[in-house]
């Protein structure tokens, strides 16, 4: 028998001749062209989220405040030309696009869409072609938009409208989205633009203002549960309510990722999914044991927590996975710690572990739990690339155990109420006593070089006096590396004494101490400090405004008082002290030395006899 002259195409893993349409050929059994085989035969499996795909309105989870301005629009005809949809993934916005184009093609009176009707039918079954849904991720070029732009004006081939929905639309390049602007603005009447996107900061403003734009959100927790239970009973699935309560929580506020855990699970081969299953697929470790290890550092018990660790690790637990539920358990304690109801804080959660939270609450302080969170919120991107494993887990915990508790300052209590505000100076220096002197400290002079310090013989008595000063008999003015607290008056000599450690000062840049090195205090009038430059372009940098209130900032924290700078120029000379000149230098200045040494080429190796013997 003489086949058809059809355009075949074999499939040699099942035998049969399949047309480029919709029509399936047999070759089975050797008969030449038989019945067409139906679709539930040759029909591929469906995953759950495709299969349990939102077809109305009322289907759709957790969006009221879309769904409903939507139907108002269909109802009303007044469905806009050019639509914005962006939020989270998994939230159902290409879903939402779907039933907005059915709904505006829908031929039904009533409510919309029907999924009854010719225009529905063709839609859910995939064969609309008015209906044209482009992935930007993959069509983002400026060629790819000026061909969906030439053929927009070609009226619809089916339907009412035809619709572009333009999913990712933000992976488009500058020069597409130029391209797409005035059709977008202004498109035929029989066209219909929806965008979605995940990233919707990406996408230029003047898409934006083209569009009406709808804002979607992470679906709660148990609206989640909600619609796992209905998918579950479609299935004939049993699943313990543990199970899907943990599914809802990782999936954080997506359908489809909750759709699709529920899948994996499906073909684990059990009768009923339980909460052990999961965790064995994901490596997670559960509330209870999470809770286990915020006990450990509550109590500041690192031996612990990390025996719990290398169970669990044995056990094939994950890292990663392990971390962000220790997160957002801890989000959890904290929330619960400010706020003492959980039911406004917005937590989801049991009756037991709201109880173990709120008992954690009570033995931990808020700065811990700040902290602690902190701590291990970072950590994903170091188990992502880093090769240790668990070793960045280890070190927080033991970080987390074994850090100690904020000092609190002298002479106080350790009340939560005063212990974070920061004590004045005159508090935060320690008192003596007067059985317990506090141990002498010997100053010693700066260790970098000063352009303008004294000679030698000029500086030690000065450094006498400093010495006289630390190790004085009472003991009462204990020395300080940074800051020397001082109640009288201020005087030339102990700014000249501390100069040094205002250079050294971090407070001040390395440009600012190089310039301070090329000048010296040589004057006092009150508690304005007088600073003799040697060149007039250190002088001017240091007089702008910004530089003189650090340098004033510096010299306040080494005198331990406020204190101000005013800058001179070449007074350093007039205003030093006469120095009477050494017993070698008299010599040197004799004429009948300089003579001799002139006569006769000579030098000077050694003078004797320097000093008078009355």
């Amino acid at each position: 028998m003489r086949l058809p002259m059809l355009k075949l195409r074999r499939n040699y893993s099942s035998g049969r001749l399949k047309h480029p349409g919709r029509r399936t050929l047999s070759t089975d059994t050797g008969q030449g062209y038989n019945e067409p085989v139906s679709q539930e035969q040759i029909a591929v499996p469906q995953s759950l989220y495709r299969k349990y795909r939102s077809q109305t309105f009322d289907e759709l989870v957790g969006q009221e405040h879309i769904t409903r301005t939507l139907r108002n629009a269909v109802a009303n005809g007044k469905v806009a030309h050019a639509y914005l949809f962006c939020g989270p993934r998994g939230t159902g916005k290409t879903s939402t696009a779907r039933l907005l184009a059915k709904a505006a093609n829908c031929l039904n009176e009533g409510e919309k869409p029907c999924n009854e009707c010719a225009a529905c039918v063709s839609i859910n079954e995939g064969r609309a072609l008015d209906l044209i849904e482009i992935d930007a991720a993959s069509r983002r070029k400026v060629e790819d938009i000026t061909e969906v732009i030439e053929r927009v004006n070609f009226s619809p081939v089916e339907l009412r409208y035809k619709v572009y929905i333009i999913d990712e639309v933000h992976m488009l390049t500058a020069h597409a989205f130029n391209a797409l602007l005035k059709t977008l603005e202004e498109p035929p009447e029989t066209a219909i633009f929806i965008l979605a996107t995940t990233e919707v900061w990406k996408v230029l403003p003047t898409i934006i203002s083209r569009c009406q734009r709808f804002d979607f959100r992470r679906i709660s927790t148990t609206e989640v549960v909600r619609r796992l239970e209905t998918v579950a009973h479609g299935e004939g699935l049993r699943v313990q309510p543990q199970a899907l309560a943990a599914i809802a929580r990782l999936s954080t506020g997506s359908l489809r990722d909750a759709l699709g855990l529920l899948d994996q699970l499906t073909v684990y081969g059990a009768e009923e999914i339980t909460l052990e299953q999961l965790q064995g697929l994901l490596g997670t470790v559960g509330s209870e044991r999470v809770s286990q290890f915020v006990d450990a550092m509550i109590d500041s018990d690192a031996a612990a927590g990390l025996a719990r660790l290398t169970d669990w690790a044995q056990e094939g637990m994950d890292a990663r996975q392990f971390t962000q539920e220790l997160v957002e358990y801890l989000r959890g304690v904290m929330l619960l710690k400010v706020s003492g109801n959980g039911q406004q804080s917005g937590l989801d959660l049991t009756h037991e572990a709201m109880e173990a939270m709120r008992a954690q609450t009570e033995r931990t302080s808020l700065h811990q739990l700040i902290d602690i969170t902190e701590r291990f919120s970072t950590l994903d991107h170091t188990l992502r690339t880093g090769p240790y494993g668990y070793l960045p887990l280890e070190l927080a915990l033991v970080a987390s155990t074994t850090e100690p508790a904020p000092k609190l300052q002298p002479g106080r209590q350790p009340d939560a109420a005063n212990s974070a505000r920061p004590m004045p100076p005159s508090e935060a220096r320690p008192k003596q006593t007067e059985d317990r002197p506090t141990p002498r400290i010997e100053e010693r002079p700066a260790a970098r070089p000063e352009v303008y310090a004294p000679t030698q013989s000029a500086r030690t008595p000065v450094e006498a006096r400093a010495t006289t000063e630390s190790n004085g008999a009472n003991g009462s003015h204990p020395a300080s590396t940074s800051v020397e607290q001082h109640t009288g008056p201020l005087t030339l000599e102990r700014v000249e004494r501390l100069w040094p450690r205002v250079l050294n000062s971090t407070l001040l840049n390395r440009s600012v101490q190089a310039l301070l090195k090329g000048c010296r205090p040589v004057g006092l009038q009150g508690n304005t400090v007088v600073l003799d430059f040697q060149y007039e372009f250190h002088k001017t940098k240091i007089e702008e405004p910004a530089t003189t209130a650090a340098v004033e900032q510096a010299l306040g924290k080494v005198l331990g008082q406020a204190a101000t700078i005013r800058c001179t120029f070449g007074e350093r000379q007039s205003e030093a002290p006469a120095r009477a000149p050494s017993a070698g230098e008299q010599v040197l200045a004799d004429p009948l030395v300089k003579a001799t040494i002139s006569i006769f080429n000579g030098k000077i190796t050694e003078i004797n006899g320097g000093e008078s013997d009355n």
